[in-house]
């Protein structure tokens, strides 16, 4: 979210300028090669359990599925606010960030509080034990 917001303030720069928040995880990646450690996984001998765990359940790919979806429309909302931001004139690319940070920051709380609610009733209950009923 503090990404986004950066973002949207270099692109009132420039367009380009934007990109610019990636160089940020450069220090990420040098500080998981060296602290991730260089163990190789241990092989399982058991020839017929792992050809049956190499198939995926069908929940994992109606999950990806909906990501898959889920985020195509997100990107898909942004860029239409950032285009009907500057084509209205109600401001420029660092306003259209700070509207995609804010409607970011309101879905996080309101999923946040949905989570909160729900995971105290018993539909919550209902939810896991089909889930992990199916997974």
């Amino acid at each position: 979210m503090v990404l986004l917001f950066v973002s949207g303030l270099l692109a009132g720069i420039q367009w380009n300028y934007s990109y610019i928040v990636y160089l940020l995880f450069i220090p990420v990646i040098f500080i998981v090669l060296k602290t991730l450690p260089q163990d190789h996984p241990v092989k399982n001998n058991d020839n017929k359990k792992s050809k049956k765990s190499e198939k995926l359940n069908l929940s994992v790919y109606g999950l990806a599925l909906l990501m898959l979806l889920f985020s195509t429309f997100l990107f898909v909302f942004q860029t239409n606010v950032a285009l009907l931001v500057v084509s209205k004139g109600f401001g420029d690319a660092a306003t259209s960030g700070l509207i995609n940070t804010v409607m970011s920051a309101i879905g996080m709380f309101v999923l946040a509080t949905t989570f909160v609610i729900c995971n105290n009733s018993k539909m919550a209950e209902n939810i896991k034990s089909r889930l992990i009923r199916r997974l």
